[in-house]
Protein backbone atom coordinates (compact mmCIF):
# COMPACT_ATOMS: atom_id res chain seq x y z
CA UNK A 1 0.00 0.00 0.00
CA UNK A 2 1.30 3.22 -0.86
CA UNK A 3 2.07 5.17 2.54
CA UNK A 4 0.12 8.28 0.28
CA UNK A 5 -3.62 6.47 1.12
CA UNK A 6 -3.22 6.33 4.72
CA UNK A 7 -2.27 9.98 5.04
CA UNK A 8 -4.94 11.14 2.73
CA UNK A 9 -7.02 9.64 5.03
CA UNK A 10 -6.11 11.82 7.68
CA UNK A 11 -5.51 15.10 5.81
CA UNK A 12 -8.84 14.41 4.63
CA UNK A 13 -10.66 14.68 8.30
CA UNK A 14 -7.91 17.48 9.16
CA UNK A 15 -5.76 15.04 11.36
CA UNK A 16 -2.24 16.19 11.10
CA UNK A 17 0.43 13.31 10.56
CA UNK A 18 4.26 13.15 9.60
CA UNK A 19 5.90 10.41 7.44
CA UNK A 20 8.90 8.58 8.98
CA UNK A 21 10.95 6.29 6.81
CA UNK A 22 11.83 2.79 7.80
CA UNK A 23 15.77 4.22 8.56
CA UNK A 24 14.43 6.76 11.16
CA UNK A 25 12.02 3.95 12.84
CA UNK A 26 15.10 1.73 13.04
CA UNK A 27 17.57 4.29 14.60
CA UNK A 28 16.13 7.59 14.95
CA UNK A 29 12.97 7.02 17.70
CA UNK A 30 11.97 6.34 21.42
CA UNK A 31 9.23 6.10 23.13
CA UNK A 32 8.22 8.38 26.14
CA UNK A 33 4.91 8.15 28.34
CA UNK A 34 3.41 6.00 25.63
CA UNK A 35 4.19 8.33 22.76
CA UNK A 36 6.65 7.89 19.85
CA UNK A 37 9.30 10.33 19.99
CA UNK A 38 11.43 11.73 16.94
CA UNK A 39 13.80 14.59 16.45
CA UNK A 40 11.78 16.48 18.96
CA UNK A 41 8.55 15.83 17.00
CA UNK A 42 5.87 13.92 19.74
CA UNK A 43 3.59 11.51 17.66
CA UNK A 44 0.51 9.70 19.66
CA UNK A 45 0.39 6.29 17.60
CA UNK A 46 2.63 4.87 14.22
CA UNK A 47 0.49 3.96 11.74
CA UNK A 48 1.89 1.57 9.32
CA UNK A 49 0.28 1.14 5.49
CA UNK A 50 0.08 -2.80 4.21
CA UNK A 51 2.97 -4.77 3.16
CA UNK A 52 3.56 -7.69 2.51
CA UNK A 53 7.55 -7.48 3.17
CA UNK A 54 9.40 -4.95 5.23
CA UNK A 55 12.90 -5.05 6.58
CA UNK A 56 13.70 -7.26 9.14
CA UNK A 57 16.00 -4.07 11.26
CA UNK A 58 12.23 -2.28 11.03
CA UNK A 59 10.04 -5.59 12.14
CA UNK A 60 12.35 -5.78 14.90
CA UNK A 61 12.06 -2.10 15.81
CA UNK A 62 8.16 -2.63 15.94
CA UNK A 63 8.63 -4.83 18.16
CA UNK A 64 10.31 -3.10 20.70
CA UNK A 65 7.79 -0.23 20.09
CA UNK A 66 5.20 -2.38 21.27
CA UNK A 67 7.21 -3.96 24.40
CA UNK A 68 7.15 0.04 25.24
CA UNK A 69 3.51 0.54 24.93
CA UNK A 70 3.44 2.28 21.73
CA UNK A 71 0.10 1.78 20.46
CA UNK A 72 0.58 1.04 16.71
CA UNK A 73 -1.75 0.43 13.85
CA UNK A 74 -1.23 -1.77 10.97
CA UNK A 75 -3.60 -1.04 8.02
CA UNK A 76 -5.24 -3.48 6.38
CA UNK A 77 -3.45 -6.61 8.18
CA UNK A 78 0.37 -7.46 9.29
CA UNK A 79 3.49 -8.18 7.48
CA UNK A 80 3.88 -12.12 5.85
CA UNK A 81 7.42 -11.92 5.76
CA UNK A 82 10.64 -9.79 5.43
CA UNK A 83 12.20 -8.31 2.71
CA UNK A 84 14.84 -10.50 2.96
CA UNK A 85 13.03 -13.75 2.68
CA UNK A 86 13.25 -15.00 6.29
CA UNK A 87 9.91 -16.07 7.79
CA UNK A 88 8.71 -13.77 10.79
CA UNK A 89 6.45 -16.20 12.46
CA UNK A 90 7.38 -15.10 15.46
CA UNK A 91 7.31 -11.11 14.73
CA UNK A 92 3.64 -11.74 13.63
CA UNK A 93 2.40 -13.85 16.40
CA UNK A 94 3.51 -11.35 19.14
CA UNK A 95 2.66 -8.53 17.22
CA UNK A 96 -1.16 -10.46 16.57
CA UNK A 97 -1.37 -10.93 20.77
CA UNK A 98 -0.43 -7.24 21.62
CA UNK A 99 -3.70 -5.05 22.70
CA UNK A 100 -1.75 -1.95 22.02
CA UNK A 101 -0.71 -3.47 18.43
CA UNK A 102 -4.28 -3.02 16.35
CA UNK A 103 -4.88 -3.87 12.41
CA UNK A 104 -7.72 -1.56 11.11
CA UNK A 105 -9.04 -1.06 7.69
CA UNK A 106 -8.07 2.41 5.66
CA UNK A 107 -11.44 3.12 5.86
CA UNK A 108 -12.07 3.21 9.40
CA UNK A 109 -8.91 4.97 9.74
CA UNK A 110 -9.98 8.40 10.39
CA UNK A 111 -13.41 7.53 12.44
CA UNK A 112 -10.30 5.01 14.81
CA UNK A 113 -8.06 8.20 15.45
CA UNK A 114 -11.27 10.57 16.11
CA UNK A 115 -12.31 7.70 18.45
CA UNK A 116 -9.30 7.35 19.87
CA UNK A 117 -8.56 11.47 20.60
CA UNK A 118 -6.00 11.78 18.33
CA UNK A 119 -6.89 14.82 16.67
CA UNK A 120 -6.40 18.64 17.05
CA UNK A 121 -9.91 20.42 15.33
CA UNK A 122 -12.70 19.04 14.46
CA UNK A 123 -15.46 20.83 11.45
CA UNK A 124 -18.72 20.40 11.29
CA UNK A 125 -20.28 17.60 8.63
CA UNK A 126 -17.10 16.59 6.15
CA UNK A 127 -14.61 19.10 4.79
CA UNK A 128 -12.75 16.62 2.51
CA UNK A 129 -10.26 19.55 0.75
CA UNK A 130 -9.94 21.60 4.01
CA UNK A 131 -6.35 21.68 5.02
CA UNK A 132 -5.29 22.69 8.71
CA UNK A 133 -1.56 23.66 9.93
CA UNK A 134 -1.19 24.15 13.46
CA UNK A 135 1.27 26.12 14.98
CA UNK A 136 2.43 27.18 18.75
CA UNK A 137 4.84 30.14 19.54
CA UNK A 138 4.70 30.30 23.19
CA UNK A 139 1.50 31.65 24.07
CA UNK A 140 -0.17 32.01 20.70
CA UNK A 141 -1.49 29.53 18.33
CA UNK A 142 -1.56 30.30 14.97
CA UNK A 143 -4.19 27.76 12.65
CA UNK A 144 -3.95 28.23 8.79
CA UNK A 145 -6.64 27.00 6.71
CA UNK A 146 -6.48 25.93 2.94
CA UNK A 147 -9.25 25.17 0.80
CA UNK A 148 -7.91 22.60 -1.62
CA UNK A 149 -11.19 22.53 -3.76
CA UNK A 150 -10.83 24.33 -7.43
CA UNK A 151 -14.57 25.25 -7.84
CA UNK A 152 -16.14 24.33 -4.87
CA UNK A 153 -16.34 26.68 -1.27
CA UNK A 154 -16.21 25.54 2.34
CA UNK A 155 -19.19 26.76 4.41
CA UNK A 156 -18.24 25.44 8.13
CA UNK A 157 -17.65 25.51 11.83
CA UNK A 158 -14.31 24.56 12.87
CA UNK A 159 -14.03 23.78 17.06
CA UNK A 160 -10.72 25.00 18.37
CA UNK A 161 -9.30 22.98 21.62
CA UNK A 162 -8.55 26.49 23.15
CA UNK A 163 -10.02 30.01 25.01
CA UNK A 164 -8.52 33.29 24.63
CA UNK A 165 -8.55 36.15 21.99
CA UNK A 166 -8.64 34.74 19.09
CA UNK A 167 -8.56 36.60 15.66
CA UNK A 168 -8.16 35.98 11.80
CA UNK A 169 -5.65 37.38 9.83
CA UNK A 170 -5.32 37.99 6.09
CA UNK A 171 -1.64 37.88 5.31
CA UNK A 172 -2.07 39.50 1.76
CA UNK A 173 -3.77 42.26 2.86
CA UNK A 174 -2.05 42.26 6.72
CA UNK A 175 -5.14 43.10 8.81
CA UNK A 176 -6.85 41.31 11.10
CA UNK A 177 -10.83 40.77 12.75
CA UNK A 178 -12.73 39.38 15.57
CA UNK A 179 -13.00 35.65 14.49
CA UNK A 180 -16.23 36.50 16.98
CA UNK A 181 -15.92 32.96 18.19
CA UNK A 182 -17.98 30.92 20.87
CA UNK A 183 -17.35 29.24 23.62
CA UNK A 184 -18.20 25.98 24.99
CA UNK A 185 -16.45 24.10 28.11
CA UNK A 186 -12.99 23.93 26.79
CA UNK A 187 -13.35 24.87 23.09
CA UNK A 188 -14.10 27.32 21.09
CA UNK A 189 -16.64 27.22 17.86
CA UNK A 190 -15.36 29.94 15.24
CA UNK A 191 -17.25 30.06 11.78
CA UNK A 192 -15.33 29.49 8.62
CA UNK A 193 -15.60 30.32 4.49
CA UNK A 194 -13.27 30.12 2.40
CA UNK A 195 -13.54 30.54 -1.33
CA UNK A 196 -11.67 28.01 -3.35
CA UNK A 197 -7.51 28.02 -2.93
CA UNK A 198 -7.98 30.75 -0.25
CA UNK A 199 -6.21 31.12 2.63
CA UNK A 200 -6.58 32.90 5.99
CA UNK A 201 -4.95 32.18 9.55
CA UNK A 202 -6.42 31.85 12.74
CA UNK A 203 -4.64 33.49 15.61
CA UNK A 204 -5.03 32.41 19.29
CA UNK A 205 -3.48 34.50 22.30
CA UNK A 206 -3.42 33.52 26.05
CA UNK A 207 -1.74 36.90 26.78
CA UNK A 208 -3.25 40.74 26.10
CA UNK A 209 -0.87 41.06 23.37
CA UNK A 210 -3.13 40.16 20.75
CA UNK A 211 -5.67 42.60 22.62
CA UNK A 212 -3.25 45.83 21.35
CA UNK A 213 -3.88 45.68 17.83
CA UNK A 214 -5.80 47.67 15.71
CA UNK A 215 -8.82 45.65 14.44
CA UNK A 216 -11.08 46.29 10.72
CA UNK A 217 -14.23 46.16 11.20
CA UNK A 218 -16.06 42.38 10.53
CA UNK A 219 -17.36 42.62 6.86
CA UNK A 220 -21.22 41.62 6.46
CA UNK A 221 -22.30 39.71 3.79
CA UNK A 222 -21.83 41.56 0.44
CA UNK A 223 -24.29 41.69 -2.43
CA UNK A 224 -23.84 43.04 -6.38
CA UNK A 225 -24.37 46.25 -6.85
CA UNK A 226 -22.85 46.50 -10.51
CA UNK A 227 -21.99 44.06 -12.92
CA UNK A 228 -19.57 45.47 -15.02
CA UNK A 229 -20.07 44.76 -18.66
CA UNK A 230 -18.91 45.62 -22.26
CA UNK A 231 -15.75 46.63 -23.45
CA UNK A 232 -12.29 47.10 -21.63
CA UNK A 233 -9.32 48.39 -23.57
CA UNK A 234 -6.24 46.01 -23.89
CA UNK A 235 -2.92 46.52 -23.65
CA UNK A 236 0.08 44.22 -22.62
CA UNK A 237 4.15 44.23 -21.48
CA UNK A 238 6.56 41.27 -21.36
CA UNK A 239 8.70 41.54 -17.93
CA UNK A 240 11.20 43.38 -19.81
CA UNK A 241 8.56 46.06 -21.16
CA UNK A 242 6.90 46.26 -17.86
CA UNK A 243 5.75 49.68 -17.14
CA UNK A 244 5.60 50.04 -21.28
CA UNK A 245 2.86 48.40 -22.54
CA UNK A 246 2.06 48.03 -25.87
CA UNK A 247 -1.78 48.79 -27.22
CA UNK A 248 -4.13 45.67 -28.08
CA UNK A 249 -6.74 47.73 -28.80
CA UNK A 250 -10.80 46.94 -27.33
CA UNK A 251 -12.11 43.42 -25.93
CA UNK A 252 -15.85 43.71 -26.35
CA UNK A 253 -16.09 41.31 -23.35
CA UNK A 254 -13.44 39.61 -21.34
CA UNK A 255 -12.12 36.36 -22.45
CA UNK A 256 -9.32 33.78 -22.16
CA UNK A 257 -6.43 35.51 -23.90
CA UNK A 258 -4.78 32.75 -24.54
CA UNK A 259 -7.05 32.34 -27.17
CA UNK A 260 -6.44 35.03 -28.72
CA UNK A 261 -4.79 35.17 -31.95
CA UNK A 262 -1.13 36.81 -31.47
CA UNK A 263 -1.80 36.59 -27.84
CA UNK A 264 -1.72 32.15 -27.38
CA UNK A 265 1.99 32.46 -25.75
CA UNK A 266 1.71 35.64 -24.13
CA UNK A 267 3.54 35.56 -20.55
CA UNK A 268 3.76 38.99 -18.53
CA UNK A 269 1.22 41.62 -17.71
CA UNK A 270 -2.00 42.36 -19.34
CA UNK A 271 -3.66 45.45 -18.58
CA UNK A 272 -7.75 46.57 -18.93
CA UNK A 273 -8.97 49.74 -18.37
CA UNK A 274 -12.77 50.96 -18.38
CA UNK A 275 -14.49 54.06 -17.34
CA UNK A 276 -17.46 53.89 -15.15
CA UNK A 277 -20.28 56.15 -13.64
CA UNK A 278 -20.78 55.76 -10.56
CA UNK A 279 -23.36 56.97 -7.96
CA UNK A 280 -22.24 57.50 -4.08
CA UNK A 281 -23.83 54.70 -1.74
CA UNK A 282 -23.59 54.97 1.53
CA UNK A 283 -22.19 51.48 2.24
CA UNK A 284 -18.40 49.84 2.11
CA UNK A 285 -17.71 49.03 -1.41
CA UNK A 286 -15.34 45.96 -3.28
CA UNK A 287 -14.54 45.09 -6.93
CA UNK A 288 -14.76 41.55 -7.39
CA UNK A 289 -12.97 40.26 -10.58
CA UNK A 290 -14.22 36.74 -10.43
CA UNK A 291 -12.08 34.14 -12.28
CA UNK A 292 -8.48 35.36 -12.81
CA UNK A 293 -5.31 33.95 -14.26
CA UNK A 294 -2.80 34.47 -12.28
CA UNK A 295 -1.95 37.49 -10.20
CA UNK A 296 -4.33 40.87 -10.15
CA UNK A 297 -3.46 44.24 -9.46
CA UNK A 298 -6.41 47.16 -8.90
CA UNK A 299 -5.90 50.63 -9.61
CA UNK A 300 -9.14 53.48 -9.54
CA UNK A 301 -7.97 56.65 -10.67
CA UNK A 302 -4.62 55.71 -10.68
CA UNK A 303 -4.29 54.66 -7.30
CA UNK A 304 -3.84 51.08 -6.21
CA UNK A 305 -5.97 49.60 -4.31
CA UNK A 306 -4.07 45.97 -3.94
CA UNK A 307 -2.33 43.28 -4.64
CA UNK A 308 -3.74 39.51 -5.24
CA UNK A 309 -2.28 36.54 -5.73
CA UNK A 310 -5.35 34.05 -5.90
CA UNK A 311 -9.03 33.86 -5.06
CA UNK A 312 -10.83 35.47 -4.02
CA UNK A 313 -9.96 38.62 -6.00
CA UNK A 314 -11.81 41.21 -4.24
CA UNK A 315 -10.92 44.82 -3.36
CA UNK A 316 -12.34 47.26 -0.83
CA UNK A 317 -12.78 50.87 -2.91
CA UNK A 318 -14.50 52.72 -0.61
CA UNK A 319 -12.09 55.32 -0.09
CA UNK A 320 -10.92 55.20 -3.82
CA UNK A 321 -14.30 55.21 -5.43
CA UNK A 322 -15.77 58.98 -6.33
CA UNK A 323 -18.90 60.24 -7.75
CA UNK A 324 -19.22 60.26 -11.45
CA UNK A 325 -16.19 59.08 -13.31
CA UNK A 326 -14.25 56.70 -12.48
CA UNK A 327 -10.82 54.64 -14.32
CA UNK A 328 -10.49 50.74 -12.98
CA UNK A 329 -7.43 49.55 -14.36
CA UNK A 330 -6.76 45.85 -13.61
CA UNK A 331 -3.45 44.37 -14.31
CA UNK A 332 -3.11 40.55 -14.74
CA UNK A 333 0.18 39.10 -14.91
CA UNK A 334 0.19 35.13 -15.61
CA UNK A 335 3.14 32.42 -15.65
CA UNK A 336 6.52 31.84 -17.72
CA UNK A 337 4.54 28.53 -18.70
CA UNK A 338 3.33 30.26 -21.63
CA UNK A 339 6.23 31.31 -23.58
CA UNK A 340 8.54 28.85 -21.75
CA UNK A 341 6.64 25.06 -22.49
CA UNK A 342 8.78 22.38 -21.32
CA UNK A 343 8.14 18.99 -21.84
CA UNK A 344 5.66 18.42 -19.26
CA UNK A 345 3.83 21.92 -20.25
CA UNK A 346 3.76 20.73 -23.99
CA UNK A 347 1.12 17.19 -23.00
CA UNK A 348 -0.38 18.87 -19.50
CA UNK A 349 -3.61 21.38 -19.13
CA UNK A 350 -2.33 25.09 -19.25
CA UNK A 351 -4.86 27.50 -17.11
CA UNK A 352 -6.57 30.48 -19.17
CA UNK A 353 -4.79 33.67 -19.49
CA UNK A 354 -5.69 37.13 -18.11
CA UNK A 355 -9.07 38.78 -16.65
CA UNK A 356 -11.59 36.43 -17.38
CA UNK A 357 -14.46 38.04 -14.82
CA UNK A 358 -17.41 38.65 -14.36
CA UNK A 359 -16.52 41.74 -12.64
CA UNK A 360 -18.56 42.92 -10.63
CA UNK A 361 -18.93 45.94 -7.66
CA UNK A 362 -20.44 44.64 -4.15
CA UNK A 363 -21.77 46.49 -1.42
CA UNK A 364 -22.07 45.48 2.38
CA UNK A 365 -25.45 44.69 3.34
Amino acid sequence: MFFQKPVKELMRNQIDCDILPCDAIIAGVEVEHGKLMSHNETFDCLIIPYSEALPMDALKSFVDLAKQDLLIYFIDGLPKCSSEGERIDDIVMFLDDRENVKVIGLDVLAQTMKAAGYYDIRVRGEAPHLRCYHSKQKEVDVYMFFNEHPIESIDTEVELPVHGTILFYDAYENIVWDAQQIEKESISLVSLKLVPFETIFIVVDNSSELQELELSSTVKQLQTSLTIEGSWSLSTATSMQYPTFTTRGELKSLLDLSRVEGLQSFSGTMRYKKEINWVHEDARIWIDLGDVFEIAEVFVNGESVGVRLQAPYQFEMSNYLREGINTIQVEVTNTLVKENNDMLSRIGHHEPSGLIGPVRILKEK
